[in-house]
């Protein structure tokens, strides 16, 4: 993938790592950068907004799955060591595997893609649609969190309320 100056690529190669680039959108150059050590067995590459926005950064990145499966393990696990230690723990797991989970996730998608559409122009749209990052699945988490969250207020304030009386 990345090669350094001294280095001939083939246009197989060239053209994989055009596709790879359409994949990741934003940032494609460290993406491409990870997918190379990956590919090298390295498989903990710290990412720092994989840790600071923890399973946002999952969304945001189009991982609809992991996402799901975050947040039901980041509940699980604030029902037994508590709220702070689980967004913690959540976060730094994140951060260690974040890189690893997107880069495998773009391999399976290039496959896919590969198998799915041999005409490379379809091949480039479907690559665009599934990959790159998106803030929709973000802000309507954040809304669906604030909406849930202001129900529940509104819940315990009648509840008590009508206790006091």
């Amino acid at each position: 993938m990345m090669k350094d100056k001294q280095t001939q690529i083939t246009g197989e190669q060239f053209e994989e790592e055009v596709l790879y680039s359409i994949f990741y959108g934003n940032n494609s150059f460290y993406y491409l950068n990870c997918l190379e050590k990956i590919k090298n067995g390295k498989k903990l590459i710290f990412n720092l907004y994989a840790f600071v926005f923890s399973i946002l950064w999952l969304a945001y990145r189009k991982m609809y799955l992991e996402f799901a499966i975050s947040l039901l393990i980041g509940i699980s696990l604030a029902i037994f060591i508590g709220i702070s230690l689980s967004i913690f723990t959540l976060s730094l797991i994140l951060g260690l595997t974040g890189n690893y989970l997107y880069v495998k996730k773009s391999i399976r998608e290039m496959q896919k893609a590969q198998a799915n559409y041999p005409n490379l122009n379809d091949r480039i749209d479907y690559l665009r649609r599934i990959g790159g990052a998106s803030y929709n699945i973000v802000f309507t988490f954040i809304g669906l969190f604030i909406l849930i969250s202001l129900l529940t207020f509104a819940i315990l304030a009648y509840i008590i309320g009508h206790k006091a009386i």
